[in-house]
């Protein structure tokens, strides 16, 4: 803020507050935890970015509070879509403490939910963590974390869903169904007050009273519990009024209250955006925090078939945009902070793996040991590779990465969309042959996987399926350091825990990702996709070709996503005898797709199965139909959200983890995801939007997508929409009826089945007021048999210039291996040589570092591989990768060596080269930083380390450990080229 603005619109006495606010967003390269001072004007710092090895992401996620004390921040954070995988949102994120002053992060090892909840901090040093419930895990369990050491110091076992839990004595206040309860250590619990809901927003107070809110009727009520009673302090609109703590156990009721009683001592109303969070002393109101990349996109001429550009990786962090409020002045102040631009003196500590890596059961090392032994010569494919293989060990999912004859061609939104627009009208034509040079059979994706005729008649509208894909994968089909046009490794949901974490099947508290679902791609389709002979029970895997085909492109991987949709929907219309239906079931209304939708995340429970047992053998005793999970009055999901996206707020994309998954792709449906291309002309990236928006009749439409109490201009999500007697569910009541022993949370059954199969309507005049696709973008017959053009921004030569004649080229991959980018013209030169890799283990044995190495279609002969750097105080020699050239025939005298350099990831400004010569190793360390070219373009390129003394076969070597980082600058490994000279 410029500081001659900092009188008028910020509160009296400002140079001298120890205010402190903290704000969080995510984007792929991390979770950023900013911090601002009052007395600093509120400029903000970076105090952390925290993410994990091998978490391959378009976006880190997660909550955070601020303690009592001031003194740190607790945060728990995860990728996206983790919030698409129950056991991953309920038990998977991490969860690590962030000091103030310094930035040092103390990660913990044990894995949380994601719930919004979740942590919670106290007026003093302790916070709350939340192992939560779910279907597959009928308990929950609470950990009190010491924030300085981050130690957790007692935990306790609870049946059934726990939520919003907070440190409260010596234990723990929190809610288990309509009752806010105490907890011992020692899991004794009381009864402290019945509320018209499941509690929410629970914070502790200095004199240790307990302030809460519960709902009813898009109402919420603030009640406050302290010396053994319980009385009112507010009311207000729900979404309009919230509460939250400061520091020093102050407490805030924020927002416009409709009627406001007495209130405690260190508790005052402020006004200011409901859903924002305080700062330490309620100087300051964060509204929202988003990266840059969730501004709402430019909607564009619906019939433009063009491509504007493709995402440019700039090889750090996105800037972030911090809307905030002043509630002394009322004033409202945006901020656009660059993460890498003023951070904590320990801000790289945030990329030190979490230390669950360092606990491995021996049994799994073994496995994976012994599996190492098989596949260290050969790809998935049976090329011939390194002496030490790339590829994962072990690996269980059908396509691995790191296999260079099988890249992923990421495919630019604009085909995404052309390819929707085709399948979801059937009249895709397009056969691949020989598609990309992968040598796959021929084939049809439409023909593949033909969408099923839809019971009830008529199609998929686009916004539906695009929607999915928005949610599943950010319309990806590869990894994210892969820009639209290139290829790389693929996009899999879970596919490092089979080589990183804890496999302990006794450990109930620890997720075992080895046994998470293999996910593939834009839609990332699960099902048939585990490698043969790792199929789970009850799984069959498609043939090997069939599930290339999905892995490796787009447009089949669409047509599995679309066929599984249509499944779905025909799987409900018939079990329930076309009588459950959303609004008047028309498949041409958006919001009619709610059911399916939720079926395809989280499944669909047959009817015939409703007295038989499900997949754990357990009995269903009559339960069928959609499971809770997802169902909105699950008290996992925030309480007074407004829907997804409404209003193009997109800076709710930040915070997926308070929406359920039908109620965000259906947002994706009414607003656009916003995808970001490089402009050279401006010189900036522009914000688009990714597809063609749907259309209502009137806003108000729009923002009912979904089942939502209007109050006013305010739309709250209908939590009690899916919550009724029928599927043993106990909707909010003002009856305050105290909770059974046996159940905790809005489900009364101890199982979590409480399925929902009844009809719903939210719009009885749907005709009118239910949603429609948008424009067909790609309507006109041409593109029924032509597929939208690749993007050539980054097709620069795959041969760069620069080398004297008769320079010998050694290059990263074996010359069987082809360049599968289009515009790669790779003869007229020879491989001399071989490339070797050689990986860092741990204790145990295991190759982490495999994780964190990865491939993409670019660079010299149109490949490359990078990893990131890591000095050895943080795990480096663990991550190690040492990537060796070697050449094939002998210099016995001097040669010039030149590394080739491609445009993107190389970022290490001290690449440390190995020259092994006739005198011993000679070190050359250079930055591999890209340099700009002509017209500000960057570009591939040679140079040189020096002439050297060889005897015999000339070799260099390149490790990603060296003295500069813990994993947030790439190493790249091109090609080598030796040149001898009589220049000594």
């Amino acid at each position: 803020m410029d500081s001659s603005r900092r009188d008028a619109v910020l509160a009296k006495g400002w140079r001298n507050s120890p205010d402190v606010a903290v704000a969080t967003a995510g984007d792929g390269s991390g979770f950023h935890v900013l911090m601002a001072r009052a007395r600093d004007g509120y400029e903000w710092r970076t105090l952390a970015t925290l993410s994990e090895p091998g978490m391959d992401t378009d976006q880190w996620i997660g909550n955070a509070c601020l303690t009592g004390t001031g003194k740190h921040v607790m945060v728990v954070y995860a990728p996206r879509h983790f919030t698409n995988r129950a056991r991953l949102f309920a038990r998977g994120a991490f969860a690590a403490s962030v000091d103030v002053d310094s930035g040092d992060v103390t990660k913990l090892k044990d894995q949380v939910t994601l719930a919004y909840f979740n942590p919670g901090c106290s007026a003093d040093g302790t916070v709350a963590l939340t192992q939560g419930a779910d279907e597959e895990h009928r308990t929950s369990r609470l950990l009190r974390v010491e924030t300085r050491s981050g130690k957790v110091t007692d935990s306790v076992v609870i049946p059934g869903q726990i939520s919003s839990a907070v440190p409260y004595r010596d234990g723990f206040v929190a809610a288990r169904g309509n009752a806010l309860v105490s907890l011992s250590t020692a899991g004794k619990m009381k009864s402290l007050a019945t509320a018209a809901s499941v509690p929410f927003d629970v914070h502790v107070d200095a004199e240790g009273g307990v302030a809460f809110a519960e709902q009813a009727d898009g109402d919420i009520t603030v009640r406050y519990h302290a010396e053994g009673r319980t009385r009112t302090l507010a009311k207000g609109r729900l979404g309009a009024l919230s509460v939250r703590s400061g520091g020093d156990g102050r407490v805030f009721l924020l927002g416009e209250a409709d009627e406001i009683r007495s209130l405690p001592g260190k508790m005052s109303l402020l006004p200011g955006p409901a859903g924002g969070q305080i700062s330490s002393d309620g100087k300051l109101v964060v509204k929202s925090a988003a990266r840059s990349g969730l501004r709402e996109g430019l909607r564009t001429d619906p019939k433009d078939t063009d491509i504007s550009g493709v995402g440019k990786d700039s090889g750090g962090p996105e800037a972030i945009d911090v809307a905030a409020e002043v509630p002394a002045t009322e004033a409202k102040l945006d901020f656009e902070v660059s993460p890498a631009a003023r951070q904590a003196p320990q801000i790289r500590t945030g990329s030190v793996p979490n230390p669950r890596l360092a606990t491995i059961a021996k049994s799994s090392a073994k496995k994976t040991a012994g599996a190492a032994d098989k596949t260290a010569t050969t790809s998935a494919s049976g090329a011939a590779l390194a002496a030490e293989s790339p590829i994962d060990a072990g690996y269980t999912c059908a396509v691995p990465r790191n296999d260079p004859e099988l890249q992923v061609y990421q495919p630019h939104w604009r085909q995404v969309e052309w390819a929707v627009d085709q399948l979801v009208q059937k009249r895709l034509q397009v056969t691949r042959t020989n598609w990309k040079s992968l040598k796959l059979t021929n084939w049809s994706p439409q023909a593949e996987f033909p969408a099923y005729d839809l019971e009830g008649g008529g199609r998929v509208p686009t916004n539906i399926m695009l929607g999915i894909l928005a949610q599943e994968s950010n319309l990806w089909q590869a990894q994210r350091r892969v820009a639209e046009g290139e290829l790389g490794n693929p996009l899999v949901g879970n596919y490092y825990g089979v080589d990183i974490y804890d496999s302990d099947p006794s450990n109930d508290w620890a997720i075992d990702f080895s046994k998470a679902d293999c996910g593939y791609g834009i839609s990332q389709q699960t099902d048939h996709m585990r490698k043969a002979g790792s199929e789970r029970p009850g799984e069959t895997a498609w043939p090997a070709d069939k599930q290339k085909a999905v892995a490796l492109d787009y447009v089949t991987n669409i047509a599995a996503g679309l066929r599984t949709l249509t499944e779905k929907w025909n799987q409900i219309w018939t079990d329930s005898h076309a009588t459950m239906r959303a609004n008047n079931g028309a498949s041409a209304k958006l919001e009619n797709w709610y059911f399916a939708i939720w079926a395809y995340n989280s499944g669909w429970h047959p009817q015939a199965e409703a007295n038989g047992t499900d997949a754990n053998g357990e009995p269903n005793n009559g339960a069928w139909g959609l499971g809770w999970t997802n169902n909105p009055s699950n008290s996992y999901w925030k309480p007074g959200r407004h829907p997804f996206l409404d209003g193009n707020t997109y800076a709710d994309a930040a915070t997926p983890q308070y929406w359920p998954y039908q109620e965000k792709v259906l947002g994706w449906a009414a607003w656009p995801i916003t995808k970001t291309y490089w402009d050279p002309a401006q010189g900036k990236n522009v914000e688009q939007a990714g597809y063609n928006a749907a259309w209502w009749n009137h806003n108000d439409y729009r923002s009912a997508v979904v089942p939502v109490i209007q109050k006013v201009t305010l739309f709250a999500v209908d939590a009690n929409a899916f919550c009724t007697a029928d599927n043993n569910c106990r909707p909010g009541t003002t009856n305050y009826e105290s909770p059974a022993t046996s159940t905790a949370g809005t489900c009364l059954r101890a199982d979590f089945k409480c399925w929902w199969h009844l009809p719903k309507v939210w719009k009885p005049d749907c005709a009118t007021q239910c949603g429609n696709e948008g424009t067909i973008r790609y309507s006109d017959d041409v593109w029924k048999s032509t597929e939208r053009e690749d993007p050539q921004d980054y097709w620069y030569p795959c041969q760069t210039p620069g080398l004297p004649s008769g320079a010998k080229i050694v290059d990263d991959v074996p010359s069987t291996v082809p360049a599968f980018r289009g515009g790669c013209n790779n003869s007229g030169w020879t491989n001399s040589g071989t490339f070797s890799l050689e990986f860092g283990r741990d204790s145990a044995g295991r190759v982490p570092a495999k994780a964190d190495f990865q491939q993409l279609g670019n660079g010299f002969g149109g490949h490359e591989w990078f990893g990131y750097a890591r000095n050895a105080s943080h795990n480096g020699a663990v991550m190690r990768v040492i990537g060796t050239w070697t050449l094939n025939q002998q210099i016995n005298g001097p040669a010039q060596v030149f590394v080739h350099l491609p445009d993107h990831f190389g970022y290490t400004r001290q690449a440390r080269y190995d020259v092994h010569t006739a005198q011993g190793i000679r070190s050359r360390v250079i930055s591999q930083r890209p340099v700009k070219a002509n017209a500000g373009q960057q570009a591939n390129r040679w140079v040189s380390l020096g002439v050297f003394a060889f005897s015999g076969s000339p070799k260099v070597s390149l490790s990603t450990l060296n003295g500069e980082g813990v994993g947030d600058e790439s190493v790249v490994f091109d090609a080598v080229a030796f040149f001898p000279t009589t220049c000594p």
